[in-house]
């Protein structure tokens, strides 16, 4: 019963991270093709207030999916992610990933209880 509650935001997740991955893909071709935009790289360190350890999983993947930032490090609830941009760090901790994650452990946590 819960994996029926799941697997629409499950769905909905994996269409946001395809939408993130190509608005990402054009960011960074817009910094490789453009000579005048000197990308300026830049570590981003975050916490969050995940649950379980699938949701940070989830996280860290999806943002190593997306190009131009790789998940470094995950230490109990703080990530640390390496950008090619600062611009693409912005509002790394409020994501739409961080908020799907979230609405899937709120959903997991009433079904499990």
């Amino acid at each position: 019963l819960l994996l029926f509650r799941l697997v629409p935001l499950f769905i909905r997740y994996f269409g946001v991270l395809v939408k993130e991955i190509v608005k990402a893909n054009v960011c960074v071709l817009k910094i490789i093709l453009s000579p005048e935009l000197q990308p300026e790289p830049a570590f981003v360190y975050f916490d969050t207030a995940f649950q379980t350890g699938l949701a940070k999983v989830l996280l860290a993947n999806s943002i190593t999916l997306t190009p131009g930032t790789i998940t470094v490090s995950v230490e109990d609830d703080r990530f640390c992610v390496h950008c090619l941009d600062k611009e693409l760090a912005e509002g790394m901790e409020d994501s739409v990933f961080v908020k799907l994650l979230e609405e899937m452990e709120e959903v997991e946590a009433r079904w499990t209880r």
